[in-house]
């Protein structure tokens, strides 16, 4: 399938694909023993997601920008924010990123047609990218402390989910 053309069918589908890659992160954290908890505006504050999509209040973006998962690591107790985003094309950088992001300390894992990525928000604001080639591989990050073999199975799936997607 094409991308969509008309703009609404545009939003739905590219929502569609992001919900495919918050799911698939937030099943493989769950199969690691991590306590998950979604945090993102269509969770906080269900019904208001398509109206806050052309406000650029403070507030708005804030609630716009809630990063997807609360996630609590299984031996240390750790808990960390995480945004979620699909990438056809692997790349994601500073220029990706919401505008006045209010959670310094957010993860961003960024689901591709070939791969899992992630990188903390400080080194994207910093200009560091995630690109196709980059050694910055969800199953390599200690952060983490994951199953690499557990995030392969995963990543397998993310290819299968989005080999075709536009």
């Amino acid at each position: 399938m094409a991308y969509p053309t008309d703009p609404q069918v545009a939003y739905h589908y590219n929502m569609i694909k992001g919900r495919i890659a918050e799911t698939l992160i937030q099943e493989m954290f769950v199969s690691l023993g991590y306590e998950v908890y979604h945090y993102g505006m269509e969770h906080m504050v269900p019904g208001i997601t398509g109206k806050l999509n052309k406000l650029n209040d403070p507030v708005s973006l804030m609630i716009r920008n809630t990063p997807d998962f609360v996630i609590k690591e299984p031996q240390s107790g750790r808990i960390m924010m995480v945004e979620v985003k699909f990438r056809g094309s692997g790349r994601f950088g500073a220029k990706d990123l919401p505008k006045d992001f209010a959670y310094p300390g957010t993860w961003f894992i960024i689901v591709s047609r070939k791969d899992i990525k992630c990188m903390p928000y400080q080194d994207l604001l910093d200009g560091n990218n995630i690109e196709p080639n980059a050694k910055n591989r969800l199953a390599d990050c200690p952060e983490f402390n994951l199953d690499k073999e557990r995030v392969k199975q995963f990543t397998e799936f993310a290819v299968k989910f989005f080999t075709d997607v536009a």
